[in-house]
């Protein structure tokens, strides 16, 4: 009879790649955005980009901080077609639109 065989789980490969606290795929969209920003600007005002990438590049680094799966529960939650509905329409969208009894923590009965 053989011993079961167990799974060990490492924490450490579950977790995003980051860089510079940032998810690799997202820090490449600010400093490609901000790289093609700087491009398109003549030259004195150009270099005003590379503050501004740094200050968004900075407070997405907090967020990841405080979940380093924020992008990709955004991705799921924003990007992808789904049947699930928010608790305030959307713009354009009605009241009556909403599933009977469905609001943000708010009572429609």
């Amino acid at each position: 009879m053989s011993e079961p065989a167990f799974i060990t789980d490492y924490p450490a490969l579950r977790r995003p790649r980051l860089s510079a606290g940032v998810g690799a795929k997202t820090a490449t969209m600010i400093w490609s955005v901000s790289a093609l920003i700087g491009i398109l600007i003549p030259m004195p005002w150009s270099l005003i980009v590379v503050p501004i990438g740094l200050l968004v590049h900075t407070a997405l680094a907090w967020f990841f901080k405080k979940d380093p799966h924020i992008m990709a529960l955004y991705v799921v939650h924003e990007v992808v077609p789904n049947n699930l509905f928010a608790g305030v329409p959307s713009h354009g969208e009605k009241w009556s639109s909403r599933p009977s009894g469905y609001a943000a923590h708010l009572p429609l009965n």
